[in-house]
């Protein structure tokens, strides 16, 4: 599993992980979808691609 939970304050805390940057964004999306869905029920039917530009790589994922 590229992604784990962490104890936060808020709502929930995630580190997600990945060779690339992509790859941790990626990771770190599936980990909130799991906050609200159960993964195992939910299956793929259309692919989206999403493009977003931050001044930094970090801010593109907060």
């Amino acid at each position: 599993m590229p992604y784990t939970y962490l104890e936060h304050g808020a709502d929930v805390g995630i580190r997600s992980e990945g060779r690339r940057l992509e790859e941790a964004i990626e990771a770190g999306a599936e980990a909130m979808l799991g906050v609200m869905f159960d993964l195992d029920s939910v299956r793929e039917r259309i692919a989206v691609t999403i493009r977003a530009q931050a001044p930094t790589p970090e801010l593109l994922f907060v």
